[in-house]
């Protein structure tokens, strides 16, 4: 299975939000662009639709669940 990740290039555009079929996605904060995990279909639509390339992929739950961390906590709050 493939985790999808939003990490710091988001630009915060919405268009990932905007194109992901299972509403996924969500804004935090008005500051980034999260996945939401347990909604994901893993189809990778969001990963397309991002001119940004600000969306990364993973195999393993674990090294995604440490990306999503790393990111949440690079962001200035």
């Amino acid at each position: 299975m493939k985790y999808y990740v939003i990490d710091r290039g988001c630009k915060l555009c919405d268009a990932c939000y905007w194109a992901c079929p299972a509403k996924a996605i969500r804004i935090v904060d008005d500051v980034r662009a999260e996945i939401i995990q347990d909604q994901c279909r893993h189809c990778g639509v969001c990963y397309d639709s991002c001119a940004n390339e600000a969306i990364s992929i993973y195999d393993d739950a674990a090294a995604a669940q440490a990306a999503i961390v790393r990111f949440a906590q690079s962001r200035p709050s």
